[in-house]
């Protein structure tokens, strides 16, 4: 390729697991904070500068220049222009001039946003990326025809297909978003055929307490989450209140070969899904053909490496 690639991200365990093919890369560099590229003295002196109390009481000036020292502190083996892609997580950076200051130091470095998260998309990050970013894309294809950007489905490593032992039925991991109330239905359904479940639902308030739904107050770990996918025939993917995108349970199952149970028909738009015989939609619970979920035959998407981290650079950076 032509660049040599920053990644700008953050520190989500499930981050970590989508780009660690990349990081084995030499033309690839991945920083989870701003202040991984300044010294212990510095990043005080940074918080002090870019301090509101502090500035409140009096406007700090030089703030660029802890910019500056980042920009010079990336280095590659092979010198190319970079393509940096840049994440929410660094939204206080790029609004406090970062993006404008590595554009003066490197005027050949190409620049992408990537929102991985729906609720990020809001008219003032948008209003500050337009102007300064080459590329904007999302992470689902409605939120992108929604607002006009582009599609780039979330990379996904190459999972080794490991030989899991089938305990459950059908799985859900997620947040409530909405969806407690209708995942709650679908568990007194299989309870009451004897279907097994693995419910994980993240939520503060627990409503009528279905016994087979296990509801925490803090996301499992993303292996922990994994492992419950491939310990299951078929994988939920309920739509998000308000949003309707697609969440990484709809790429675990094409990658490791689970049937896909959803009432989002916007799946129908990920790469692999459009006409697959494996995924199954429904509007009512009592719609649900529970015959095709627990279908024993063999899974297969025909996936071709559509979220691998070679091809989302590729994509990206063909400006």
């Amino acid at each position: 390729m032509n660049y040599n690639f920053v990644f700008f991200a953050t520190t989500f365990d499930w981050y970590k697991f989508m780009y660690k093919d990349l990081l084995q890369r030499k033309d690839v560099q991945f920083f989870e904070d701003f202040s991984e590229l300044l010294n212990p003295i510095e990043k005080k002196l940074y918080r002090i500068h870019f301090s509101k109390k502090v500035n409140r009481i009096v406007r700090l000036p030089f703030k660029n220049i802890w910019f500056h020292k980042a920009i010079q502190r990336i280095e590659f083996e092979t010198e190319k222009p970079i393509c940096f892609i840049w994440f929410s997580h660094y939204m206080h950076e790029i609004e406090r001039g970062f993006v404008s200051i590595v554009k003066e130091e490197l005027p050949d470095s190409k620049h992408v946003f990537y929102f991985t998260d729906a609720k990020n998309i809001t008219e003032k990050n948008l209003a500050v990326l337009r102007p300064i970013m080459d590329r904007i894309g999302v992470f689902d294809p409605i939120c992108a025809e929604k607002n006009n950007l582009e599609f780039w489905p979330n990379l996904y490593p190459d999972t080794e297909q490991k030989e899991s032992e089938i305990l459950y039925d059908i799985c859900f991991i997620g947040k409530d978003r909405g969806r407690q109330e209708k995942l709650e239905e679908i568990a007194r359904a299989c309870d009451a055929q004897g279907i097994k479940t693995a419910f994980y639902l993240l939520t503060d308030h627990d409503k009528n307490c279905v016994g087979s739904i296990h509801y925490i107050d803090r996301l499992i770990p993303y292996e922990e989450a994994l492992s419950l996918v491939r310990s299951s025939k078929c994988v939920l993917e309920l739509q998000i209140e308000r949003v309707k995108s697609c969440s990484l349970r709809v790429q675990e199952a094409i990658i490791l070969g689970k049937k896909l149970l959803t009432d989002n028909v916007n799946v129908k738009k990920m790469p692999c899904c459009e006409k697959s015989g494996n995924v199954t939609y429904f509007s009512e619970v009592s719609e649900i053909p529970w015959e095709d979920v627990l279908d024993t035959e063999p899974v297969d998407y025909g996936y071709k490496g559509e979220f691998s981290g070679n091809e989302f650079l590729k994509n990206i950076s063909n400006f």
